[in-house]
């Protein structure tokens, strides 16, 4: 086996005839090594840390999908702390519109129609102290039953 400095010296005559002889054993996982190299060499030239570049040649039968996984890994531990500020900003928003469409209108420049909207607000009111005093009214009757029998109970 030839060492780097030869196969520098060689020419590419030499290259291809080393190529052909089939008495050469290739290593089966060639091809996925010179992948994960290539994309080392990506990385170190995009500026990434040594560390990245070191963990994407440490495997030599890794293959290109095996190689992105890694490349994209640490963008995994950044996604939690972008969801969690969006899903505050989005929960926020729905807080404040819905404050803003429920807020009364509390000013008028018409006083009949302050009076009016006085009038619809103690009618409504009066509507359900009527229906709690018929309820209330409906009640009485169990109630005075229910004295009744346990004033027989404890004779």
């Amino acid at each position: 086996m030839k060492n780097i400095n030869e196969l520098e010296r060689l020419t590419p005559e030499q290259l291809e005839q080393i190529a052909s002889d089939e008495s050469v054993r290739v290593p089966a996982d060639l091809k996925a090594s010179l992948e994960a190299l290539a994309g080392a060499a990506e990385l170190a030239e995009s500026g990434r840390p040594e560390s990245a570049v070191c963990s994407a040649t440490a495997t030599p039968g890794a293959d290109a999908k095996n190689f992105r996984k890694r490349q994209l890994r640490p963008f995994r531990n950044v996604f939690p702390w972008i969801a969690i500020p969006a899903a505050a900003a989005l929960a926020a928003a729905v807080i404040i519109f819905r404050n803003v469409s429920r807020r009364p209108q509390d000013t008028f420049s018409d006083p009949y129609l302050a009076y009016a909207e006085i009038q619809k607000t103690f009618s409504r009111i009066a509507e359900s102290g009527d229906q709690a005093a018929r309820i209330a009214g409906g009640a009485v009757p169990v109630m005075e039953k229910t004295e009744e029998l346990l004033n027989r109970i404890m004779k």
